[in-house]
């Protein structure tokens, strides 16, 4: 994922439960 995309449509930061739900195979390879 770029940087740009930890942030919302509003430019506030995603949560981490956000983050799995854009990209969970990222979070399976760093086994988080």
């Amino acid at each position: 994922m770029s940087p740009d995309e930890f942030y919302t449509d509003k430019g506030e930061w995603l949560t981490l439960k956000q983050l799995r739900e854009r990209d969970a195979q990222v979070f399976r390879k760093a086994g988080i």
